[in-house]
């Protein structure tokens, strides 16, 4: 998970993508409590979470992201 308002969360993603640049995928997961709520719910954020909320849009992308690698 990655929260936007911290810079060192930034400056690590920036050097971590610039030292592994075809191991790492584009798409951050945003620091959310939809994400965190998951473990609560035992179900991924979609089933429980707006379809439009941030966390949701976040692991559809993910999940896009992975398919195209594989």
């Amino acid at each position: 998970m990655v929260q936007g308002t911290k810079k060192l969360h930034g400056e690590t993603i920036e050097a971590m993508r610039a030292a592994y640049p075809k191991r790492l995928l584009d798409v951050t997961v945003p620091f959310a409590s939809e994400i965190e709520k998951m473990g609560v719910h035992r179900a991924p954020v979609a089933s429980f979470a707006p379809a439009g909320s941030a966390a949701a849009k976040a692991y559809g992308a993910l999940c896009e992201a992975l398919s195209k690698r594989v």
